[in-house]
């Protein structure tokens, strides 16, 4: 067994910091044979993890959720079909399974059929799992690359054991020789809430076949629904797809189409040019999506200085939410502007200026997640270097459902600092664990994760690449119920976009709870089963927060990073009081009293635990909690 070492002071100066640290675990490759973005697309590779606590079904070969995690990705077969791969992980991100599981979809290159991998989209809600792709497939689900392209939806009741397919661009109109009533589907975005995965897409409206007229170039806004019924098939809410724009068709473009859900709240948007630019319009459904609101237009725009892009909208109970980025000011670039709903899409506040920027800064590429009231907004500005040569990701973040963010009081945080440019791509959470994907360099492209594990108020980062020969783009992030958080992306190596290959990998973030109170001292929880044996270490300081104990991982074994002072020599003077195993249920409890009351002064507590794998100390994540007198 490696031992545990105390790094010298001046060993300290060079491994402190946690924006240093490259993540505990090792990548992982997912993909089989080199990705050829530039024939399969960007921004293809998903991540996700279900947030519903659910025991494991061993008659139906179904596992407990809390460290259950998904991921595709766009590769090919041996006789080089495009497919769309597919695993899961079923210990929090740390092993995926690759090789066991077969793609779940394949495209016959044979008569030249594909898929647009830039659309795909991936869910996760308890035991089920669905997957949105666009295709030149027809409504039979025969290969047909000499039409346009349709949108399906693919999903599996069984944690993706066994999928089935539902064509959601079909139509019903008897005209059309294939079914087919869209005959070009583009952009495609989903949503899962309440098992039923929604899905809103921009497609050409062929008027010609009887609709009212010739076909038009521009886009109409469409959405459609599938969930499985009782029987346990997959089939389509509506017997139609519902068109969600109210102008008449071919009249104005529509594109950029968003979704968000939770439960039977489900906010659809798009942006369209009725004012002659892109305006941001939605409609709230309290039902599933059976009935929808009336169209709420969240910018109105009319000077010709104004632009909008980049609209997207997150769903928390009654709270709606829709962001966008928007150079309403007309000056100095872009701000993050949020429109807030607290009664279900019913009213909003508009026009909320959510980004701290200084003046004639510029915000772009913002991210949003919300629950229970908390509502975290990522964005990236060049404050410390303008022109994009030096973009930081910051994150503001509001308590109390859109009231911090209206009142002017929420709070913002750098959490990348980075001498170049960064892009934000993804953001997710679960209770007070929310983590932020990023890359964090233009060529060589790094990536990092921002993680909190205190719902936003403080933040550390580590790498997933940082290397002169990495080329990281279009990452995505997911955060299991046990706090493992892992992030996909694609790294060709500066080898070109026919050369990718789609990684994985991450850490994890258990909590620690103060029971002192009733006598029960600390209590480590969040850890897998399949840490047991593992040592957790809890440290005290009497400095701050996270000051006193990091870990870091590596080659040969694992080192602390530790600011000295009185508490934290004490503890290691003690070192098997603070110690304690992993036992069988993923939990460490230290039998402590409330030192601060005994000493009078608060005391910042850092638990970490490192499990064992094989011979190598291969795992390390950590929390904090501060205890007052």
């Amino acid at each position: 067994m490696p031992k545990l070492q105390i790094l010298p002071l001046a060993a300290l100066a060079l491994a402190s910091g946690a924006s240093s640290q490259d993540c505990p675990r090792t990548e992982y490759r997912l993909s089989s044979g080199r990705v050829t973005t530039s024939a399969l697309g960007f921004d293809a590779w998903r991540i996700a993890a279900p947030k519903e606590v659910l025991p494991p079904d061993t008659a139906r070969g179904l596992v407990a959720t809390a460290r259950l995690s998904y991921a595709i990705w766009p590769d090919r077969d041996a006789n080089g079909n495009a497919t769309i791969g597919f695993a899961k992980s079923v210990d929090g991100g740390w092993s995926w399974g690759v090789g066991t599981l077969p793609p779940i979809w394949t495209a016959n290159s044979a008569v030249g059929e594909s898929f647009d991998a830039s659309t795909l989209e991936l869910h996760a809600e308890g035991h089920l799992v669905f997957v949105t792709v666009v295709a030149d497939r027809d409504a039979n689900g025969a290969p047909n690359p000499t039409q346009n392209d349709s949108c399906w939806i693919l999903g599996s009741k069984d944690q993706g054991q066994t999928w089935q397919a539902v064509h959601a661009s079909r139509g019903i109109n008897a005209t059309l020789s294939t079914g087919d009533r869209l005959l070009d589907v583009d952009v495609a975005e989903s949503a899962l809430a309440g098992g039923r995965c929604h899905v809103v897409y921009e497609a050409d409206y062929a008027a010609a076949v009887g609709q009212g007229g010739a076909p038009s170039q521009a886009h109409d806004i469409w959405y459609q629904a599938a969930g499985f019924d009782a029987a346990g098939n997959l089939v389509l809410a509506f017997a139609e797809e519902k068109r969600l724009s109210t102008s008449p068709s071919g009249t104005i473009d529509s594109d950029t189409p968003f979704v968000a859900a939770d439960g039977l709240t489900v906010a659809l948007g798009w942006q369209d040019t009725r004012n002659g630019l892109n305006d941001t319009i939605s409609r709230i459904s309290a039902d599933g999506g059976t009935t929808l609101g009336a169209e709420v237009n969240h910018t109105n725009f009319v000077a010709a200085v104004s632009l909008i892009r980049r609209s997207r909208a997150a769903v928390d109970g009654p709270n709606v939410y829709v962001l966008m980025e928007d150079s309403r000011r007309g000056v100095g670039g872009d701000d993050i502007t949020l429109d807030i709903s607290n009664d279900g899409g019913a009213t909003f506040t508009f026009g909320t200026k959510v980004s701290q920027s200084p003046a004639n800064i510029d915000s772009d590429g913002s991210a949003i997640w919300a629950e229970n009231g908390n509502v975290v907004v990522a964005y990236i500005d060049d404050r410390q270097g303008s022109g994009n040569v030096d973009n930081d990701v910051y994150a503001v973040v509001d308590h109390n459902a859109g009231a911090d963010f209206i009142a002017g009081t929420a709070l913002e945080h750098l959490v990348i600092d980075t001498p170049t440019n960064c892009v934000v791509y993804r953001i997710d959470g679960y209770g007070e664990v929310v983590a932020i994907a990023a890359e964090t360099s233009d060529f060589p492209e790094d990536a990092r994760i921002a993680f909190s594990s205190t719902t936003g108020d403080a933040w550390r980062s580590c790498a997933l690449r940082r290397n002169n020969v990495a080329d990281v783009d279009d990452l995505d992030t997911a955060v299991t119920i046990n706090r493992d958080i892992t992030a996909i992306w694609q790294d060709d190596q500066n080898l070109g976009n026919t050369a990718n290959h789609v990684y994985v990998r991450g850490l994890k973030l258990p909590f620690v709870t103060d029971l002192s109170a009733t006598n029960q001292g600390f209590r480590m929880t969040g850890a897998s089963p399949a840490d047991t044996g593992g040592i957790a270490f809890l440290l005290p300081s009497l400095t701050a927060p996270l000051s006193n104990a990091t870990p870091i991982d590596l080659p040969a074994g694992l080192a602390l990073n530790f600011t000295a002072d009185a508490a934290t020599f004490g503890a290691f003077a003690n070192l098997p009081a603070f110690y304690s195993f992993i036992d069988a249920q993923g939990e460490a409890a230290w039998a402590f009293p409330n030192f601060a009351t005994v000493l009078g002064v608060p005391i910042h507590w850092c638990v970490f635990s490192i499990a064992p794998l094989t011979s190598a100390w291969s795992r390390a994540y950590s929390d904090t909690i501060t205890q007052n007198p």
